[in-house]
């Protein structure tokens, strides 16, 4: 066994240190690195859960990507376009791509008993992938949408179903301003709750054929809709997408067919994608923080050691122990206090970030961070990089303290004893 590591591995040991000072600095050091690394651990799991949890929900409301007509108009009516297989075709063949499904929707009223509430009425077409949207299925079942028959179900949420007192199977009474005026009446057939809560309340969906005949899309004009949604492979890739999509899709130049605008759900909702960038640079302040404060509880310990040590020290240099030698022996003191505080520090997060996970012991409120209850996501390779770069910088920053004790003169130590 090496020299050094053995001497270092007995001055921490708790034989050696139980009566001495230095044993409840050790204690106070070990569980200031495990509340540091363990903190690190968390905030980096609970980003990851929030950014994760709110792109997937988005994406599987409205996809990652929308085409529809280009206008200035901007509000909820879209301009309509043709279904186009072509489109369609060239759209799945984009690389990143992984599924598309058309939509429309139109805006409406919707009033129950003395309640009137403005909503949007999303038609969704055979090729829905209830997939995505089926685990935020409270109640009831989906739409069953017959290509032969006109479906007159609707799903609406529990947030809409609360605010206007309605329950599965009732009627639903919309109102469409346009001239002229319309009513249609329909079924709940289903409710779901996403979380979204400014979604929620908003959002009803039906049979696309409903809006296109509320809207006047006749068979002659072909199979009308609002537009595309385009899901992606990955998230991180959906500007690289967008971007192809726009090269292929757009046809600017194309004076036969209708200019289509490709727009991402980063684009449509930036304020809910500049809040989770926020709570990027909240983690990035407390992982600063966090290794602050192990370094500075890991130099205070490690120099209350040496000079708790200063006549073993003394001694060692006297037997002619070099520099070198010392300065390692409490390099080694340094790692033997940090591995403790990482070994309970993990321990601690993955605990708690279990426990999160499956039990949501800690609840939010849903209309502030559109969820309801923390959401972490536990991923290695960011782990792994907390773990190292601990390591790395802690033990870096250790040699300075470490130095400290090659300049104990031994003759003035051995003297004073």
């Amino acid at each position: 066994m090496n020299l050094e590591f053995f001497i270092a591995k007995r001055i921490t040991s708790k034989d050696s240190t139980s009566k001495s000072l230095s044993f409840l600095i050790i204690k106070i050091t070990t569980i200031a690195i495990a509340l540091s690394i363990a903190t690190m651990i968390i905030s980096v799991a609970i980003v990851i859960g929030f950014k994760r949890e709110i792109e997937q929900k988005l994406s599987n409301f409205v996809g990652n990507i929308l085409i529809t007509k280009y206008t200035s108009n901007q509000s909820f009516e879209l301009s309509p376009i043709p279904l186009d297989t072509s489109v369609l075709n060239t759209i799945k063949s984009v690389p990143g791509v992984r599924y598309v499904q058309v939509f429309a929707i139109k805006p409406g009223l919707v009033k129950h008993k003395n309640f009137i509430q403005g909503v949007v009425l999303k038609g969704i077409w055979t090729d829905f992938n209830w997939r995505y949207f089926e685990k935020y299925l409270t109640r009831g079942q989906k739409i069953q949408l017959n290509p032969q028959k006109r479906s007159k179900q609707v799903i609406i949420s529990e947030e809409l179903a609360r605010m206007m007192d309605y329950k599965l199977g009732d009627k639903l009474f919309m109102f469409f301003v346009q001239n002229p005026p319309r009513l249609r009446q329909f079924k709940i057939s289903g409710i779901y709750n996403t979380g979204l809560v400014d979604f929620d309340k908003i959002y009803i969906l039906t049979d696309i054929r409903q809006i296109q005949k509320l809207n006047g899309w006749t068979d002659s004009t072909g199979f009308m809709i609002s537009g595309y949604e385009v899901f992606v492979d990955r998230f991180k890739n959906i500007d690289n997408v967008a971007q192809l999509l726009k090269q292929k899709v757009s046809f600017g130049l194309d004076t036969t067919k209708p200019k289509l605008k490709v727009q991402t759900i980063k684009e449509l909702y930036p304020d809910i994608f500049d809040w989770l960038t926020l709570v990027d640079m909240n983690v990035y302040v407390i992982l600063s923080i966090m290794i602050v404060i192990a370094l500075i509880n890991m130099t205070t310990g490690l120099l209350i050691i040496i000079l708790e040590r200063a006549s073993f020290i003394g001694i060692l240099k006297a037997m002619g122990f070099t520099n070198r030698s010392i300065k390692r022996i409490f390099i080694f003191n340094s790692w033997f206090i940090l591995r403790q505080g990482l070994l309970w520090g993990n321990v601690l997060a993955i605990l708690f970030i279990f426990l999160q996970k499956y039990l949501h012991i800690i609840p939010l409120n849903p209309e502030i961070y559109y969820v309801k209850y923390v959401p972490v996501s536990f991923n290695v390779y960011y782990w792994l990089i907390i773990n190292i770069v601990t390591i790395l910088v802690t033990l870096i920053f250790m040699i300075l303290p470490a130095t400290i004790a090659t300049k104990i003169d031994p003759v003035k130590v051995i003297k004073f004893e």
